[in-house]
């Protein structure tokens, strides 16, 4: 028996539906997780010479139907020297992006540099003394080694993306400090033309000091050799490293060209985070930890100041350069923090650091939710069977499937004399036909006869629950 339809603005129903079937596409806040802890992703050779065994901690939603989730994959700082995958701000920001859909992990990846050849230390000086490295083609080659492991850790978990039910084609990536720098050349250095030279064979590392001696392995070999293509070694040959998104938390990059040769077609998007009284990467342009020496440690400035550090352009200059390049540029959200002034060495006001944390993973998963969305990455739609939302069995059937002319909803009992809503769209998320229907009864009849043969989506919403069912149309 066919009901009456109450016609209503389709665009508005396709909201309502979006907003419930996706949670606003990655947005709330929907699920708990589980987390599995150090699974190897590759092996790769250290600075030293040796061998790292690299891991990564995979943060899962739990009770999660959707068969393509989006990935991303955190990265964490450390000026390339320390940091882990489970320090407690990375720990954070997993948890707030699997809490909204995502299949998250962390990533480990190599760090270390040749340390300084001359070193004398003072009590005063607060920067670690494994800090003082070598020269700075030791900073290009720790930024490149992590960059080539990142690009394999994506590749890793595209890889086995049917065992996480992920979506491949939504990669994005989220980084802290040196982490954010590693994030910016993964995503966008995309040619062996954008290597940076010290990163291929150097004449041998220096003698360390004996008081940096500690920071070096006593095996440890000072060869410097070539550090191979851009795209790494590891887990080569299914999947590529590209990513649609790539979230900068207070980093930057040595060279601003490396966003220049991306095609139009594959750009990530781009999210800059940064505040302006950051001491140890400048929102600007300088040297990596110039105004620590310049504004905290002056007038009596008895430590070494960082003068191997290489220039580093912080998230105003890279929107700058962004903003006057005459190429294809990435989708950008830019945030800069102004109310703690142009510098603080008081380390509580956390200035090289999130100031808070929800509030920024928030504005990340807004930023990125409309490239997935139009991607067609819908939860409500992405399971090619059907997609049953808040419901663990059918509350209705649908029958023909294929159809021609007609196609009816079948309720269940505890329906009848209630409402419901329907949508039905293509595969690339277009509205087609959609409706209000009142007083349920038993059947609802709806008519295909204008639809051109394919495969579609039809999804029905009523007070409590909401389920999709993909149907095929054929000629009449």
């Amino acid at each position: 028996m066919a009901l009456k339809s109450k016609a209503i603005h389709c665009s508005f129903i396709a909201l309502f539906f979006i907003a419930s079937a996706s949670a606003q596409f990655y947005q709330s806040k929907s699920y708990t997780f589980s987390i599995a802890t150090n699974i190897e992703y590759g092996k790769d050779t250290t600075f030293e010479g040796t061998e790292q065994s690299l891991k990564l901690d995979i943060y899962k939603p739990n009770n999660d139907t959707n068969c393509k989730r989006p990935i991303m994959l955190v990265v964490h700082g450390g000026s390339w020297l320390a940091g882990d995958k489970a320090d407690g701000g990375i720990v954070n920001i997993c948890k707030e992006f699997a809490a909204r859909g995502y299949v998250v992990a962390s990533v480990n990846y190599r760090m270390g540099m040749h340390p300084s050849a001359y070193y004398v230390p003072y009590a005063l000086c607060v920067q670690p003394k494994c800090s003082y490295v070598a020269d700075s083609a030791e900073f290009y080659r720790a930024l490149y080694r992590a960059q080539q492991d990142v690009k394999g850790a994506i590749r890793f978990m595209k890889n086995r993306s049917a065992t996480d039910s992920t979506d491949v084609e939504n990669v994005y990536l989220l980084g802290e400090s040196a982490g954010a720098f590693t994030c910016n050349y993964a995503a966008f250095m995309d040619s062996d033309l954008e290597k940076p030279e010290p990163c291929n064979t150097l004449a041998d590392a220096p003698t360390p000091d004996a008081d940096v001696q500690s920071c070096v392995s006593g095996t440890a070999s000072k060869k410097r050799p070539d550090l191979g293509p851009y795209y790494g070694r590891l887990n080569l040959g299914n999947h590529d490293y590209r990513v649609k998104g790539v979230a900068s938390f207070f980093g930057g990059t040595f060279d601003p060209k490396i966003f220049k040769n991306s095609s139009s077609s594959d750009t990530p998007d781009l999210y800059l985070y940064h505040q302006t009284c950051d001491v140890v990467v400048d929102n600007n342009t300088g040297r990596i930890f110039w105004k620590v020496y310049y504004y905290c440690y002056d007038p009596v400035n008895l430590c070494q100041p960082h003068s191997t550090g290489p220039v580093s352009y912080g998230s105003t200059s890279i929107k700058g350069y962004l903003d006057t390049a005459g190429f294809h540029k990435p989708r950008i959200s830019y945030t800069l923090l102004t109310a703690k002034g142009a510098y603080s060495c008081n380390t509580s006001d956390n200035c090289h650091g999130t100031d808070n944390v929800p509030l920024r993973c928030s504005d990340v998963a807004q930023f990125f939710s409309a490239r997935i969305q139009n991607s067609g990455n819908n939860p409500a739609t992405n399971c090619s069977s059907g997609s049953i939302i808040n419901n663990e069995k059918p509350e209705f059937r649908i029958y023909p499937n294929a159809a021609s002319k007609n196609v009816t909803i079948a309720f269940s009992p505890e329906f009848y004399g209630k409402s419901a809503t329907y949508i039905l769209t293509g595969m690339d998320g277009k509205t087609f036909i959609c409706g209000q229907i009142e007083n349920i009864l038993q059947t609802y009849e709806i008519s295909l006869i204008n639809l051109i043969p394919g495969t579609y989506f039809l999804c029905v919403r009523t007070e409590k629950t909401m389920q999709c069912e993909k149907i095929i149309t054929i000629e009449n």
